[in-house]
This record gives C-alpha cells, sequence and structure tokens, in this order.
C-alpha cells in the first residue's frame, strides 16, 4: 500500500505543474491581449496608416478569394448537378449553386481567408522586424513596440 502513494503524488505533483503552467500562459496572452486592446486608440488616431494596412491587406486577398471561390462553386457544381438530375429538376442548378455560393459559402471563405493570408502577412512582417532587430531598436529607443506597431 505504501509503494503507491509516492506514484500518486508524483502524478499529484506533475498535475498540479501543468496546471499552473497553462494559467501562467494563460494569464501571458489575457496579458498581452489587454495591451494591445489599450493600444487601439493610438491606432485609430494615425487614419494614414490605418488605412494603407487594410488596403494592403484587403486587395492582396482579393485574387486569392476570388480563386477560392471559383473553386467552391466549381466542386459545388460537380456535386449538385447528378443530386439534381437524379430528381428532374436540373434546370435549377443555376439558382440553387447561386444561393449557395452567395449566401453560405462565400461570406465564410472569404473570412477564412482573409484571416489566413493577412494574418500570415503580419506574422511574417513581425518576424521579420524581430530578426532584423528593428524591434529591440523600438525598445533601446525607450518606445513602446506594442503602441508603435499596432
Amino acid at each position: 500500500m505504501d509503494l503507491a502513494r509516492p506514484a500518486t503524488d508524483r502524478l499529484t505533483v506533475l498535475s498540479l505543474l501543468l496546471m499552473l503552467s497553462l494559467l501562467e500562459s494563460l494569464g501571458d496572452y489575457l496579458y498581452f491581449a489587454a495591451r494591445s486592446l489599450g493600444a487601439l486608440p493610438g491606432a485609430i488616431l494615425r487614419p494614414r496608416a490605418l488605412a494603407s494596412r487594410l488596403f494592403d491587406i484587403l486587395i492582396g486577398t482579393l485574387p486569392l478569394a476570388c480563386v477560392a471561390g471559383l473553386a467552391l462553386g466549381l466542386v459545388l457544381w460537380l456535386h449538385l448537378h447528378h443530386v439534381l438530375e437524379r430528381f428532374g429538376a436540373a434546370a435549377m442548378l443555376p439558382q440553387a449553386l447561386a444561393l449557395a455560393v452567395v449566401l453560405e459559402f462565400a461570406p465564410t471563405g472569404a473570412g477564412l481567408i482573409v484571416a489566413g493570408r493577412s494574418g500570415a502577412s503580419l506574422g511574417a512582417e513581425l518576424g521579420s522586424l524581430r530578426l532584423t532587430e528593428q524591434i529591440d531598436a523600438l525598445e533601446v529607443l525607450g518606445q513602446s513596440p506594442l503602441r508603435v506597431l499596432v
């Protein structure tokens, strides 16, 4: 009976350490989110930089969203064509396809594509700034990198 106790004690200690580590990570994320939201009004005060960034993100994503929408419509057409032919409603295919793509798939697909591409672009830009030590230079100059970059 005494031999099982040290194993459960170790398991308890490991689970507590894991829980503390997860709580620490959650606290770090919440602290970063609070600091980012605090820096957001400063970004609104720079409308030219904000408009330039939004323009770059949206115009850069447009070709990718168009190609993905075309592929989505083609795949949907291929699947619906056989089903509607089986029931004799092949004439309804264009209306069904337009409704399905425009109402359901296009907003979701466009949102995912914009989020993915803009997230990757911003992540690559921040990585480049860190690699070339520009973020460190802002810290040395006494400026908050969060306020400058947000």
